[in-house]
């Protein structure tokens, strides 16, 4: 069975309470379970065209590091349709990941915004 190459973890990088944390960005609008994602966790990216192509997942934050981090160069039409989103919505995406990450700092089981 040939080797595949490994997918690279896609995820934009932000820097809270002192530390960067890398939030995942998935390919899919709807998970494979079908449920859909709850907007507190959740940035819907969309495409020059108003089209949902992605999301950016607080949730799923994890810590890195310098050296955990890899510079990709952006090719496909969709990730540098994301790519121009988050620049475009830096604020409200740095917003978003502070509510999440203050909220489980906090301990709280319901998340508001």
């Amino acid at each position: 069975m040939p080797h595949k190459p490994e997918r690279p973890f896609v995820a934009n990088v932000i820097k809270l309470g002192g530390f960067m944390y890398a939030t995942p960005l998935a390919p899919q609008i709807v998970p494979a379970s079908g449920k859909p994602r709850v907007p507190f966790f959740t940035s819907f990216i969309t495409s020059q065209h108003d089209r949902e192509i992605g999301a950016l997942l607080y949730n799923n934050m994890i810590p890195v590091t310098d050296r955990n981090i890899k510079w990709i160069e952006v090719i496909s039409a969709d990730r540098i349709d994301s790519t121009r989103y988050i620049r475009a919505n830096e604020k409200e995406i740095a917003y978003k990941a502070e509510m999440v990450y203050k909220a489980r700092e906090e301990g709280k089981n319901r998340y508001v915004i």
